[in-house]
């Protein structure tokens, strides 16, 4: 194993590896105290009812945390994320500030400017 060095960068042994979940430990325990001027979230389903949402447990609860200590949050999606209901929450409409997509349903769109978010179509 490479020696520590407290202006160096740490070595590790070839082949060592995190794992998924440790990944997202980490991510999450950096967005307790790191804040962002902007944040970019992409997500995996949106309703009026349910919010932005994600297939993937750890990849919503780690992008709640940035949500909430960002100035600013924009969500990126395709078309086909409207109506559909993903597993996990990541946040409310009336928490981001910006949703761009490709196309999206009238309703929806002005359900997103009731709660002051800006949508941007590409």
């Amino acid at each position: 194993m490479g020696e520590q060095c407290s202006t160096g960068p740490i070595e590790f042994p070839t082949g060592w590896s995190i794992n998924y979940e440790e990944k997202i430990k980490i991510a999450q325990k950096a967005a307790e105290y790191v804040n962002f001027s902007k944040a970019f979230i992409g997500i995996d389903g949106f309703s009026p009812e349910t919010g932005f949402t994600s297939k993937d447990m750890l990849k919503a609860e780690t992008a709640s945390a940035i949500v909430k200590k960002s100035r600013q949050t924009f969500v990126l999606t395709d078309s086909t994320k409207f109506d559909k209901i993903a597993l996990s929450k990541i946040c409310n409409a009336s928490e981001i500030d910006c949703l761009i997509t490709d196309e999206i349903p009238e309703e929806d769109k002005e359900y997103l400017k009731k709660n002051k978010v800006e949508v941007i179509l590409l």
